[in-house]
């Protein structure tokens, strides 16, 4: 009776281990089928999102140009890794399964941004901003053409280096690569618009320059008139009636004059010769003026 006891003691605890590592086992079974189930759930809706992706890109692929090959090749790169995840899973392997099922969320998570930049990057690239850069080129020829000196704008170095940037972005748009071309491109506009500016500032000074200079000119005519002028009457009436000893001054006049004429022949030279920035020599031209409208008042008070 007593081994009896003994060995039916023993089988209950062996029971009863059993019955642990079963309890166990079936945990095990558990987490297993849970986690497989998580994994086949995230797959699915991976390949939802992956299918809604695609439709988007190849109903709208005129719309990406340049970008679609390379945002069809992103989405092979997706369907290699949805073939390779299932092998894993297939293999109970469900940590490779999932590093591919988040290479994959990554992916899509890239072409999306990717495909909402890339419009307004394809717009910019291919249409706003060549036709920018054409009419910039067009209006640097015409403004030389017209005579106007250019060369401090530095303008074929600019042009250079915007067709060179422009040249790499489009590259990058091929490979699907969108970082720092928006910021490119709106650097591109600025340069352009400041050597549209830079052009119309010079052209417009050119043309005032010119006019200035005339004006100028007819003022030291003006000038040498009244001061014939006022020599002559001096000369006749200064000793009659006692008039002022005016014969410094009127011979300080002439000598004005014939700086004048010599400076307005030098202008009218870098006008034409295009030597340097016409914005400089409109404002030299300008207080030019002045000083020969002033010096013309001077001598006026005499007549």
């Amino acid at each position: 009776y007593s081994a009896t006891k003994t060995l039916v003691k023993t089988v209950e605890e062996k029971m009863s281990n059993c019955e642990v590592e079963v309890k166990d086992i079936d945990k095990f079974l558990e987490e297993f089928t849970k986690r497989e189930n998580e994994q086949r759930e995230l797959s699915t809706n991976l390949k939802e999102k992956y299918r809604v992706i695609k439709n988007t890109i190849n109903d709208n692929s005129n719309v990406f140009s340049i970008a679609y090959d390379g945002l069809c090749k992103k989405l092979s790169e997706c369907e290699d890794l949805f073939t390779s995840s299932e092998e894993y899973m297939f293999a109970n392997d469900f940590i490779m399964a999932q590093n591919d099922l988040d290479n994959i969320d990554t992916i899509l998570d890239e072409i999306k941004k990717i495909g909402a930049e890339v419009p307004e990057l394809i717009k910019d690239t291919k249409g706003v901003l060549p036709i920018m850069i054409d009419e910039a080129k067009r209006e640097f020829a015409l403004t030389k053409q017209r005579g106007v000196f250019l060369d401090h704008l530095n303008v074929d170095q600019t042009f250079a280096n915007i067709d060179t940037t422009l040249n790499e972005d489009l590259k990058k748009l091929l490979n699907c690569e969108v970082d720092g071309i928006k910021e490119n491109v709106s650097d591109a506009k600025d340069k352009i618009n400041n050597l549209m500016e830079s052009f119309e500032r010079e052209n417009r000074a050119f043309k005032e320059a010119k006019e200035t200079n005339d004006k100028v000119f007819s003022y030291i005519n003006d000038l040498a008139e009244i001061e014939n002028y006022v020599r002559i009457a001096y000369d006749k009436d200064s000793a009659r009636f006692g008039l002022e000893n005016l014969k410094d001054i009127l011979k300080k006049k002439r000598e004005n004059i014939e700086a004048y004429r010599k400076h307005y022949q030098n202008i009218s030279i870098d006008i034409s010769s295009c030597l340097r920035p016409s914005t400089n020599i409109l404002d030299e031209t300008i207080e030019f003026s002045k000083e020969v409208e002033n010096d013309k008042k001077e001598l006026y008070t005499y007549k």
